[in-house]
């Protein structure tokens, strides 16, 4: 499973994609367009995934082939981690004025703010964003951009 993002300037719209690894067949999510940025769940019941503008996030449900909305006008969603045993996901936020790390139920959609992100000064590569995710014990993590004045060592051992 991959979303496809729409070169500029294209009357096609993102959407998720299958491939199936034995036929080599390619098939469009079922009412995927205008999604995209799929993870699918360790369990493989659900994905979740991003509308194509950033402003909501979705969930589909495998057995039942339907999409749900779980949240919007949150700012911009950021990396999504599923938990090792499929029953949440971990995301945070930004461009918003209050940044912050959330947890969000599977299936219920129930979202618990963990922890903000407000006074932290995030690394923010070009071309991929902020990014985020779970730790084993379930706990946020987050990249923070503390400049390379700070590093004092960097040891590297060549294979």
């Amino acid at each position: 499973m991959f979303g496809v993002l729409p070169v500029a300037d294209s009357p096609e719209p993102a959407r998720i994609m299958l491939l199936n690894l034995k036929t080599r067949a390619l098939t469009p999510l079922a009412g995927s367009e205008g999604i995209c940025c799929p993870r699918w769940s360790p369990d493989g019941r659900w994905v979740i995934a991003l509308s194509a503008d950033n402003q909501k996030l979705l969930l589909f449900d495998m057995s039942t082939q339907k999409w749900r909305k779980l949240a919007e006008k949150m700012g911009t969603f950021g990396y999504m981690t599923w938990s090792p045993d499929s029953k949440y996901v971990g995301f945070d936020t930004s461009l918003t004025s209050d940044p912050a790390f959330f947890r969000l139920g599977i299936p219920d959609g129930q979202i618990t703010r963990i922890v903000s992100l407000k006074s932290v000064r995030r690394f923010f590569p070009s071309l991929s964003g902020e990014w985020s995710g779970l730790a084993p014990d379930g706990s946020p993590v987050v990249v923070r951009d503390i400049s390379t004045q700070e590093i004092y060592a960097l040891d590297w051992k060549l294979p």
